[in-house]
């Protein structure tokens, strides 16, 4: 429900870009794509088979490419949401948060500005450079200033 929520009041987003010099690398910018995505990906893999999720079919719908592909470097497999799903928020399956879709949303924005992977707790850290580990952006604190809690 709340993956089509998001899809119904948001659309997509993307922060995924080019960044000033000295930003530390595996960032995890926020990325959530539309339903196209997810379509285009179920038909691909499931063409004209039957699925039954009366029987235990699942899909894991891609949302998102994973830490490493957002930072052009060959990763694991998308964050995804696995369908059907009943639940109000489902688990954002691949992510290294391992919570809820609003939860990491929350995380994301609220605590990292859109920016996530800058947590000195994400498993790509270690391979940032020393240097890069050491510096924040001065401008970084305003990208979570006055924003409204959800």
């Amino acid at each position: 429900m709340s993956l089509v929520a998001f899809w119904e009041v948001v659309g997509s987003v993307s922060l995924i870009g080019s960044c000033r010099d000295g930003w530390p690398d595996y960032s995890d910018p926020l990325f959530v794509e539309g339903p196209r995505g997810g379509i285009v990906d179920f038909h691909d893999r499931h063409g004209d088979d039957v699925y039954d999720p009366a029987a235990g079919d699942t899909f894991l719908c891609p949302i998102a490419p994973d830490v490493l592909h957002k930072d052009n470097v060959s990763g694991g497999p998308p964050y995804s949401i696995r369908l059907p799903n009943a639940d109000a928020d489902a688990l954002l399956c691949r992510e290294w948060h391992n919570v809820g879709l609003i939860p990491y949303l929350r995380i994301a924005i609220l605590e990292w500005g859109g920016f996530p992977g800058l947590s000195q707790a994400n498993p790509q850290h270690k391979w940032r450079s020393s240097s890069a580990k050491a510096r924040m952006p001065e401008w970084f604190r305003d990208l979570t200033q006055n924003l409204t809690p959800f």
